[in-house]
This record gives structure tokens, sequence and C-alpha cells, in this order.
């Protein structure tokens, strides 16, 4: 075989594969949604806690865990007339892996009608792992 089209035929097989394998090197992201199965404006605080005491953010000496992402949400209620809830989603909140996620929960944004964890263990399928809540009238969040 002559050298040249055997050097052309391999450039282009070796550039198409650099490609493949920078995107299976892209970290599975993680994301939190929550449903408003109520007429009443919620507001959650998330706090996501590796639980291999890893990162920069740390919770202090007595609690080896730590924080990778925390944010509060106003949760929306369901439009009047509607008969679904409303979503509150948030995309690419922290890379996908084992997490204590910790919630606490305002109805109005004055009194506190729930707070407590769920662990989080990442399912491996698809591009993208999502934390799933629902709330319904008591103001609890419930983990789907």
């Amino acid at each position: 075989m002559d050298r040249r089209p055997f050097l052309l035929g391999t450039t282009g097989v070796l550039a198409s594969c650099a490609g493949c394998s920078a995107l299976s090197s892209q970290p599975v992201m993680l994301g939190l949604v929550v449903f408003n199965h109520t007429d009443s404006l919620y507001t959650v605080q998330f706090d996501l806690l590796r639980t291999d005491g890893k990162s920069s953010q740390s919770e202090g000496p007595a609690n080896p865990k730590a924080r990778v992402h925390s944010e509060r949400i106003d949760i929306e209620p369901r439009e009047d007339g509607v008969n679904r809830p409303s979503m509150t989603r948030r995309e690419d909140v922290a890379e996908t892996r084992q997490y204590v996620v910790r919630y606490e929960v305002w109805k109005n944004n004055n009194s506190s009608t729930d707070e407590g964890h769920v662990h989080f263990f990442p399912t491996g399928d698809g591009d993208a792992d999502y934390v799933v809540f629902d709330i319904y009238s008591e103001g609890t969040l419930e983990r789907r």
C-alpha cells in the first residue's frame, strides 16, 4: 500500500476518535426538581453534602461531610384551574456522585413546614441525574 493514502486515511480515523474520547470524559451532572401540588408558595433550602468529606467548603471539624452546593429556591404554586403541579428545576448543580441532601421547607417564606435529609445514589443512566421531590398540602417534601 502506498504510504501517503495510508497516512491520510489514518489521520481521519484518529481525528474522529479524538472527538469521541473527549465526549466520554464529560462528567454526568446532577439536577434538582421540585413539583408543587399546592396553591401556596414554598421556599426550599437545599444543601448537597459529599459523604467522603472532600470539598473546599468544609462543614467544620465536628462534621466531616463537605458542602458541594447550597441554594434556596422559591417553588411557585400550581396555576389556578390547572390540574397539574408546578415544576421548578435546577440543572447542573454538582457532579453526580453519592450525596446527603439536606433540606428545609418554608410556606410563604415565613413558617417552617418540614426539614430532613435524603441519601442520593447515582443511577448511571444517561447524561444527567436528578433528585426529584414533591410538595403536598401538608408542606412536606417527599422524594420520588
